[in-house]
């Protein structure tokens, strides 16, 4: 769960999810949505753009309809928009109830919408024909909706009639398979977006920190215990401390007094024996122990901070590699549907081919149909030997 509070944004408080689904053979699988997702929904007013992120479905009414089309056009929304159509002689209050069991696997990714009678008419006559919703589907509006062109209807996936009542029970709640159909789309149309821009820069600033803060912390555990004084004996199997009974100065040397050792031990002493013999593995305590342990204290600081620049040059190259991701995504996406709409053509054109068949075939006069010759300005060039050659027209 991120967290992101920006007094200096529209988007000035923003909590978002990530959930992995693992098994019990540690292989992936759909996770299913969190409970704190639904919780949370359902105590606070959420608001992606306009568009509120519901926790159930919301049942929409003719008055209500330039509200939703709203929402559906609304061009910075990230979530999903799934509109329900009514189904006749079923009343709203039970379809609801069986809508709702639907929402199980897209809540917070997509807001459900129960059209009445009056407006499902009215918001088809808004939609388009393109665009429009028939009875009893279900239609997911995917972001960056578009009514103007026929073939962004495309984009946006319809459940009919007929596969929704085949997934219905008896108890009037929906099948396992018709729940991941639904979810499927709003699901994925936020996996392969990009995040916003303020969101995408908060998540590498937390990036970029995790790999300084593992930097620091291993600092600051590399000093267990402080620096012995100047004045330490070679061998420090008996430290002791010095206490002085008198003071001496040059002027008066024979008022110099001997000095008294105290067998009592530093309090730094226990500690810095056992992490020499924990990390040396030595029981003798004495300089050259100390030179070896702040020996290997350096080797130590010196890969973590090799480490830290390696993980530093890998998470820049991770973000250009994420924007040229996001890059050929969207190239990706909008030859796909180039794609889709060129077969969707020629399948239409192949059925219109066979219907003119079959309506020669049908004909008493048995017309031969002779496809007109090419004309020589008409003709392809010529290309021979790598070297694109036209041929001449004759005048």
């Amino acid at each position: 769960m991120y967290a992101l509070s920006s007094l200096a944004s529209h988007q000035s408080q923003v909590i978002w999810f990530e959930s992995e689904g693992r098994t019990k053979s540690r292989a992936p699988s759909i996770p299913a949505t969190p409970n704190l997702v639904r919780n949370t929904l359902e105590s606070v007013a959420a608001h992606d753009s306009s568009v509120p992120i519901l926790p159930r479905p919301q049942t929409t009414r003719a008055d209500d309809v330039d509200e939703l089309l709203g929402y559906i056009t609304d061009a910075g929304r990230y979530i999903s928009i799934v509109v329900v159509a009514p189904i006749p002689d079923v009343s709203n209050e039970e379809w609801g109830r069986a809508v709702d069991s639907l929402t199980r696997d897209a809540i917070g990714c997509a807001s459900f919408f129960v059209l009445t009678p009056a407006a499902h008419s009215k918001l088809n006559s808004a939609l388009g024909p393109a665009h429009a919703i028939p009875a009893g589907a279900i239609r997911t509006f995917v972001p960056r909706v578009d009514l103007s062109d026929p073939t962004d209807a495309r984009r946006h996936r319809l459940l009919t009639a007929r596969t929704i009542v085949k997934g219905l029970t008896e108890k009037k709640t929906f099948d396992s398979r018709i729940k991941h159909l639904v979810s499927i789309t709003p699901r994925l149309s936020l996996l392969e977006r990009e995040l916003p821009t303020e969101l995408m820069r908060t998540v590498r600033v937390l990036q970029r920190e995790q790999i300084n803060a593992t930097e620091v912390v291993t600092e600051s555990n590399s000093v267990v215990a402080p620096a012995p004084p100047a004045a330490q004996p070679t061998v420090l199997e008996q430290p002791s401390v010095v206490e002085k009974q008198g003071t001496a100065t040059a002027e008066d040397p024979a008022r110099v007094k001997p000095y008294r050792k105290s067998t009592t031990h530093e309090p730094w002493f226990d500690s810095l024996r056992t992490l020499v013999r924990k990390v040396l593995g030595r029981e003798r305590l004495d300089e050259r122990a100390v030179q070896e342990l702040a020996q290997r204290f350096e080797q130590k600081d010196s890969l973590v901070r090799t480490a830290t620049a390696v993980a530093e040059r890998l998470q820049y190259e991770r973000e250009q590699l994420e924007d040229r991701l996001t890059t050929l995504h969207d190239q990706l996406e909008a030859e796909q549907l180039e794609r889709a709409v060129t077969e969707a053509d020629l399948q239409d054109a192949q059925k219109q081919v066979r219907s003119l068949e079959r309506w020669r075939a049908t004909r008493k006069d048995q017309y031969e149909y002779v496809p007109p010759s090419i004309e020589p300005w008409w003709a392809a060039p010529v290309v021979r030997s790598g070297l694109c050659v036209s041929r001449r027209v004759p005048f």
